[in-house]
């Protein structure tokens, strides 16, 4: 979900407040109920954090990387009687992800601050934060899917309350676009119609789309 996507969300459950009609109390309800398992499963601002991450890596130049070099334990001796020195690699990621190099230094002169290391970087291996994120994720998408199923079969059960709006699809059913491309080297290998096999999900989903003959003319009724 991108940075623009989820202030739309926000816009929309915001719009809602409480909910006047069944079908609006019903989606103030699942929001509330998203919003306390963002919370539950993770530290404050983990989703907010991961999604900044996210972006940086896809759209924006990779900021400095930043590693320390610790001792190993436990400290090991050589037959000499000698330390053998041994270190592991730590890697800290950015504590501001959705900004650049140039804006954190800018924000945070080393000068100016009591320790400029929380001001750059996450003070704990980068291992460990990903670890957290991906836990964090699992236990968000299960907990959601559970709410999400409950509304789909309160939905079901009720399919009058909550009405598709008609300003979801403006310009109405997509149509199939003109295209002169045939392919590389068009030969007569048309895909035959006379029989078909597949798997009874698929039948269910055409169903449930109105896409068989007895049904399709309904689309012309659709909002």
């Amino acid at each position: 979900m991108s940075k623009q996507h989820g202030r739309k969300i926000r816009e929309f459950f915001k719009k809602i407040g409480q909910g006047a009609t069944d079908g609006e109390k019903a989606q103030a309800e699942f929001y509330k109920k998203f919003s306390e398992v963002i919370a539950s499963v993770g530290q404050d601002g983990w989703l907010e954090w991961a999604l900044a991450f996210r972006n940086m890596l896809v759209h924006r130049g990779r900021r400095l990387e930043n590693v320390q070099f610790v001792p190993k334990l436990p400290q090991l001796y050589g037959p000499d009687g000698e330390r053998i020195l041994r270190a592991r690699r730590l890697t800290y990621l950015p504590r501001n992800p959705s900004m650049s190099d140039v804006e954190v230094w800018r924000e945070t002169p080393m000068t100016s601050i009591r320790d400029p290391r929380e001001a750059l970087v996450l003070t704990e291996d980068a291992a460990q934060t990903l670890e957290g994120l991906l836990g964090s994720t699992k236990a968000m998408i299960s907990e959601t899917a559970k709410l999400l199923i409950e509304i789909w079969k309160w939905r079901r059960d009720n399919p009058h309350i909550l009405v598709q709006p008609a300003s979801q699809w403006p310009k109405g059913a997509a149509t199939t676009p003109s295209s002169v491309f045939r392919g590389y080297a068009p030969r007569p290998l048309d895909l035959s119609s006379s029989m078909a096999s597949t798997h009874p999900i698929v039948r269910r989903r055409f169903l449930a789309a109105a896409l068989d003959d007895a049904s399709r003319s309904q689309w012309d009724t659709f909002d």
